[in-house]
């Protein structure tokens, strides 16, 4: 199973841990204590730095709750400052079943894809379209009132160059 899997009882104790989640924490064998809180296993994946202790404080709410919920956790600096998706939801007769997955790169590649929509590949200036939405802006914020200049720069020929070593129409 891709996805880091969790179940706790009505009680809030751990009955199931799949061993996909105790990799996504760096918890060690003899970390994953059936009958434990959800404090107390995620407490060696914060000494671990796998999750921050912030981070770690939230689930556990979340599991001690037992409402549904979704959340994201980036923790910047710690585990290559991946990006997991944590998914509560509440079973029957209580208790909770909690899944994480891994959505770095996922995040990632949205990022990537957000910025050469945004950019110029060949100079890496904001294109037409991050114009536009920063003119935008500006004219719907205050400081539309006060006195601006625009500088429009044309490039003679510009054109053979992006054809020849730019982007592909």
């Amino acid at each position: 199973m891709p996805h880091g899997l969790c179940m706790f009882g009505a009680d809030g104790r751990l009955a199931v841990v799949n061993g996909r989640f105790s990799e996504m924490m760096s918890l060690r064998h003899d970390d994953v204590v059936l009958g434990t809180g959800v404090r107390e296993l995620l407490a060696p994946g914060v000494a671990a730095r796998a999750i921050s202790d912030v981070s770690a404080a939230q689930i556990a709410s979340q599991v001690e709750g037992t409402t549904a919920a979704e959340m994201v956790t980036c923790d910047a600096g710690l585990a290559d400052d991946r990006a997991l998706e944590w998914t509560f939801q509440p079973m029957d007769g209580g208790g909770i079943v909690m899944l994480v997955e891994d959505i770095t790169e996922r995040r990632n590649a949205q990022a990537k894809i957000s910025r050469m929509a945004r950019f110029d590949d060949l100079t890496g200036l904001p294109n037409r379209l991050s114009f536009r939405d920063e003119i935008a802006e500006y004219l719907s914020s205050d400081k539309a009132d006060e006195t601006s200049a625009l500088l429009f720069i044309d490039l003679d020929q510009f054109k053979q160059v992006n054809d020849k070593v730019g982007n592909p129409s």
